[in-house]
């Protein structure tokens, strides 16, 4: 499911794309942030991921000792 941020980025990028063609610059620095966002949300995505894993972990570790 892609983020909000990255939704907007990616709208906006295929507008300025319509609107100023293909080729312009505006177009081709908009479509760099947008990949800069879209991985920024998949790194987030899999380091809250990995975060998860390592607390349940902790969690079964815990109630073991118990």
């Amino acid at each position: 499911m892609p983020s909000a941020h990255s939704a907007i980025v990616a709208s906006l990028a295929v507008f300025l794309g319509l609107q100023d063609g293909w080729d312009s610059s505006v177009f081709g620095l908009t479509t760099w942030l947008a990949i800069i966002v879209m991985y920024d949300a998949m790194m987030v995505r899999y380091s809250s991921g990995m975060q998860g894993e390592t607390l349940n972990k902790l969690i079964a570790e815990q109630d073991k000792a118990s």
